[in-house]
């Protein structure tokens, strides 16, 4: 079964100059230290984050939106940085002429896999019922929804709530606005004694003023993996993605994805950020991310009663999947959910576009 959860590093983090966006982090990320608790499991690791762009005016911007975000929010844990003070706290990175923003203790990495397993005994332990199967379309009548399993299997229920990444549309009755793209990740795999020197790294997030072919970059600590290896993981925002234009294109991708027009700007990145990298070895691993047109994940009502989805993560929603899956839910069993004084976190923000228009007119 293809997913981007097959993974043992996501970057998370409260700051973001979107303050929806840093309220939904904000949400999900209260939740991390009870969702371990219940499981036994562990999938956070608070090392930090550091946002990064160039001291210039052309991102005055973005520093001014980190900074009233973090104000609006109460981000206590967030400090500005100048460039001195980049080089002086992180001398491994090469950040001369930048500033940013350093988040502590509320930001760091999570384990996707992890994170999944911890939620899917949790729900589980509350009554869940797991069919390791997936769907391979829907019908949906006045009465019900019934699901049919590519297993064989047919599941009937009174309401269904899709949240199926980059596949969504190939279950729903009308497809949804989204644009796929792909995405090429490099790890760097690094030795004992390199990663050691590394484990104190932040993640960081590095904005270009004029990089040929990258808008950005993210890049996150040595992590190890379950193979045992220590792996660097650097991946970033290509000035012009590539979009797929079928399912198949879709899946072929998930299966023998390789770019090298993407690999030799992200590995020249890495080298570049941190001269002295000591690395064995890099291999790379196919990505996909689902954007919607409003920048926002779809949490909305498809057919009245019966069909809901929570989709389109838009590059920015693994440390949020449990503030949005908590939307989603009561979506799904009540409508609708309660939307605090004061909170971004409102029905209208996540509105299919269509769907949206119908009723406002």
């Amino acid at each position: 079964m293809f997913a981007s959860h097959y993974d043992e590093g996501r970057i998370t983090r409260m700051l973001d100059p979107d303050p929806l966006w840093a309220e939904l982090g904000r949400r999900a990320i209260h939740a991390y230290l009870e969702i371990e608790r219940e499981s036994g499991l562990q999938f956070f690791h608070p090392g930090g984050c550091l946002k990064v762009a160039p001291d210039t005016p052309q991102f005055a911007e973005l520093h001014a939106s980190l900074e009233a975000v973090r104000d609006r929010l109460n981000l206590t844990t967030c400090e500005p940085l100048r460039s001195a003070e980049l080089q002086e706290r992180f001398p491994y990175f090469a950040l001369s002429g930048h500033t940013g923003m350093l988040e502590s203790g509320t930001a760091g990495h999570i384990s996707p896999r992890a994170l999944v397993q911890a939620q899917t005994r949790i729900a589980q332990k509350r009554g869940a019922t797991l069919v390791p199967s997936h769907v391979e379309r829907l019908e949906v009548n006045s009465e019900s929804v019934t699901a049919w399993c590519a297993s064989g299997a047919q599941i009937q229920a009174e309401r269904v709530l899709v949240s199926s990444g980059a596949f969504t549309n190939g279950v729903l009755p009308t497809p949804l606005d989204f644009e796929l793209q792909l995405r090429i990740v490099l790890f760097a795999e690094l030795d004992e004694a390199e990663a050691t020197r590394l484990q104190d790294m932040p993640d960081l997030i590095l904005e270009f003023a004029d990089h040929p072919t990258l808008r950005d970059v993210y890049v996150l600590p040595p992590i190890r993996y379950p193979d045992g290896t220590n792996l660097l993981k650097i991946g970033g925002e290509p000035l012009s993605p590539r979009v797929p234009s079928t399912q198949d294109e879709l899946k072929a991708w998930f299966r023998t994805g390789e770019c090298p027009d993407e690999v030799e700007p992200l590995k020249d990145t890495l080298l570049a950020l941190i001269p002295d990298l000591r690395t064995t070895t890099f291999h790379t691993k196919p990505c996909v991310l689902t954007y919607t047109p409003t920048n926002r994940p779809y949490l909305d009502t498809v057919v009245p009663k019966r069909l809901f989805v929570a989709a389109g993560g838009c590059g920015l929603s693994a440390k949020s999947s449990d503030a949005i899956g908590n939307l989603a839910a009561q979506l799904t069993h009540r409508g609708g959910w309660e939307v605090p004084e004061g909170s971004l976190l409102r029905p209208e923000a996540f509105r299919i576009p269509q769907v949206s228009e119908t009723r406002a007119a």
